[in-house]
């Protein structure tokens, strides 16, 4: 099945909040805990901004600044 140019490297994003109702979403969506630092083909990653806590997929090697002046560089996918 062929797809339509307009969706060819598409991006999206999207968080999973368990157990939320619409409130807490709402509240969550203005004041969000959470930073996309990452989103392409190569490396997905998130930084936690009250848990200093990244979260990051390497598709393959690659370099990733975290917040704080840090460097994260992955020689391989992982």
């Amino acid at each position: 099945m062929e797809y339509s140019s307009a969706l060819n490297n598409a991006a999206y994003q999207y968080i999973v909040m368990p157990s939320t109702n619409k409130e807490e979403a709402e509240t969550a969506w203005q004041n969000p805990t959470i930073t996309i630092v990452s989103n392409t083909p190569e490396i997905q990653a998130v930084w936690h901004n009250k848990l200093n806590i990244m979260q990051a997929v390497f598709y393959e090697s690659g370099n990733l600044r975290i917040p704080g002046g840090y460097h994260l560089i992955m020689e391989n996918p992982g």
